[in-house]
């Protein structure tokens, strides 16, 4: 750097630019020493993969107790949800059952008022004919 650039420049920002170089020096410094610290592992015969797999386990787990630290009741709530579903569930069944019921119950009605209209071989008898019907049969017993 010229001295006039450096005249021209505030003490802040040559501050700055030596600490952000100082910065990506240690941070390279870093990256070759731990590059050079796994080789050194590698040919020792240290397998990467199960130490990978753990910690990828380990986040996983703290990943979840984040998850309930966040939702402590999660696991509440889902039961209480589950067992409302439950109970709608056999509301519903119980419904279906009733309903069915009485629709039984309505055919046997109209099967009954319609055989009370008929003669046992299924013939129409008109009222008047029923009640004298129903007088010979009461008068007989």
């Amino acid at each position: 750097m010229n001295n006039l650039e450096r005249l021209t420049e505030s003490k802040s920002d040559i501050e700055y630019k030596r600490k952000l170089n100082k910065i990506s020096k240690d941070k390279e410094e870093k990256k070759k020493v731990a590059y050079s610290y796994l080789k050194t592992i590698s040919k020792m015969g240290y397998d990467f993969d199960d130490s990978i797999k753990q910690h990828k386990r380990k986040m996983e787990k703290v990943k979840e107790k984040k998850e309930t630290k966040k939702d402590p009741f999660k696991k509440e709530r889902e039961e209480f949800e589950r067992k409302q579903m439950e109970k709608q569930q056999a509301i519903e069944e119980k419904n279906k059952a009733k309903e069915e019921l009485q629709r039984k119950h309505y055919e046997r009605e109209k099967k009954r008022k319609y055989m009370r209209r008929t003669n046992n071989r299924g013939q129409p008898v008109l009222k008047h004919q029923m009640s004298q019907i129903l007088k010979k049969i009461s008068d007989t017993k």
